[in-house]
This record gives C-alpha cells, sequence and structure tokens, in this order.
C-alpha cells in the first residue's frame, strides 16, 4: 500500500494520485545507513550484518522528518510492511536478530528474493502483530532520547 515516507520511494507528488514507482538508490543507501552493528558484531568483525527493529525505527524518523509525519493508519502499515520481513527473514547470531542485510538490499533494491532463500517457518499475523510493536516502542524511545539530547546541549 502507498504511503508517504516510505523508505525507498519518493512521497506522491503534489496533484498526483500514484506514488513514483522507482526504487531511490540514495534512499536504499540511507535505510542501509541506518543499521547499526552491535558493539559485539563490530569487535569480532562478523561478516552478517542484520537490521532489527530497532534500526527500522530509526529509519521511519528519519524518513519522517525528511518527509513530514504520516497519519496512524499509514504509520502502522509502514511498520508492518517491515514486520513481515523481520519476521520472515529473521536470522539470529549470538548478539542480535533481524534480516541479513544482504537480504534486505536484494529485497528493497531490486524487488527480488534473495538467492536460494527458501521458507523455514510460518509467519502469523500475531507475529506480525508482535514485531510492530516493537518498532513503536523503538520509535517512542529514539525521539524520547532525541528530546532529551536536545534538552541537554539546549
Amino acid at each position: 500500500m502507498e504511503h508517504n515516507a516510505s523508505l525507498v520511494h519518493h512521497d506522491t507528488p503534489e496533484g498526483q494520485k500514484i506514488a513514483p514507482i522507482e526504487i531511490d538508490k540514495k534512499l536504499v543507501e540511507d535505510l542501509c545507513a541506518d543499521v547499526k552493528p552491535g558493539a559485539k558484531e563490530c569487535e569480532k568483525g562478523e561478516a552478517m550484518w542484520l537490521m532489527n527493529y530497532e534500526d527500522v525505527a530509526r529509519a521511519r524518523i528519519r524518513r519522517e522528518k525528511e518527509c513530514g509525519p504520516i497519519d496512524g493508519v499509514h504509520a502502522e502499515i509502514a511498520r508492518g510492511e517491515m514486520a513481515i520481513i523481520l519476521g520472515v527473514w529473521e536470522t539470529k547470531t549470538k548478539d542480535k536478530s533481524g534480516i541479513p542485510m544482504e537480504y534486505l538490499k536484494r529485497w528493497i533494491s531490486e524487488e527480488r528474493m534473495p538467492d536460494g532463500w527458501k521458507p523455514d517457518h510460518v509467519q502469523g499475523f500475531m507475529d506480525v502483530v508482535k514485531r510492530s510493536k516493537s518498532i513503536k516502542k523503538a520509535v517512542g524511545q529514539l525521539r524520547e532520547d532525541e528530546a532529551a539530547a536536545a534538552t541537554t546541549s539546549s
């Protein structure tokens, strides 16, 4: 479903009914830059970076700053889109759970499934709801942290 503040597409231009479907490579790069490896991942030089719900929250906040806030229904849809894929491709290392970045990049920049990927579990509605709530909670926490940092620096 189209909504403004998409992670890799531009908003619907003023006076238009349909948003551009082209993927913006700069937005893909920005989304990938929102992924913060854990300290242990960096220490170990782990080859697999994972995007988790906190990284998604960081991306949602960034896009809404760039595009303006979206209404509650579209915010839920935006969280749900990523909650689905977080559940479908969730991978776990010793220190983090999330989507392997190579999977994410293929999906968001080429709109293709990762080579060799096959479903290995059922992703249910309640799983999506739970992950969406985790994203929403992380967005709230990051916004609180930003507000506190702004107050402290003032």
